[in-house]
């Protein structure tokens, strides 16, 4: 029985050995995580340098500072934008920006390159010189310019082949075009 309670005895040791180490692990990896975060940092109004020297640094990070400022006021300017508005032009510009085929329609997109309130869009399709297709839409105004509100045109109108798309905008007094040719 003696053999038993040394056993017991022999393994709390041992556990209580190994939960002290590993608090003194733990306070040495706090003492150096502690000293590295604070090491670099001194008070303000301590000397880093003997004798005074801390005085020429200022000076000399005074000189590198103003170095730095020249340099900045060096930099090439970058020139603005020179051309023309384009919301004055007589004209309306514009570009199809999608055409394709999707879940049995034609979706027809347009940008148009200046800002708009209120308009039309007027797409007209045609195939070998033959009107196939034709609709409106109204012009939706964004931030700095305009589209239409899309074409949605069903394929079951259209048939296959080669297809000139050409829509017309206006609003007011000025109207544009865009024209491009799809796959059907």
């Amino acid at each position: 029985m003696a053999a038993k309670r040394r056993t017991r005895k022999s393994r709390k040791w041992i556990s209580r050995l190994f939960f002290l180490l590993l608090i003194v692990a733990a306070c040495v990896l706090c003492y150096f995580v502690w000293d590295a975060y604070f090491r670099d940092k001194s008070p303000k109004g301590d000397d880093p340098k003997p004798n005074g020297s801390s005085v020429e640094t200022k000076t000399d990070d005074k000189k590198e500072e103003e170095d730095k400022t020249e340099q900045t006021d060096e930099k090439e300017k970058v020139p603005q934008y020179d051309g023309d508005d384009p919301n004055t032009a007589p004209g309306l510009t514009g570009a199809i920006t999608y055409t394709g085929v999707s879940n049995g329609y034609l979706r027809i997109r347009v940008n148009i390159d200046q800002y708009l309130a209120s308009g039309s869009c007027n797409v007209v399709l045609t195939r070998g010189g033959t009107q196939i297709f034709s609709d409106y839409a109204n012009i939706v105004s964004s931030a700095s310019t305009a589209t239409c509100e899309g074409f949605d045109i069903p394929m079951t109108n259209l048939g296959s082949g080669n297809t000139q798309v050409k829509i017309t905008f206006s609003s007011g007094d000025r109207s544009g075009s865009a024209s491009t040719e799809v796959a059907l």
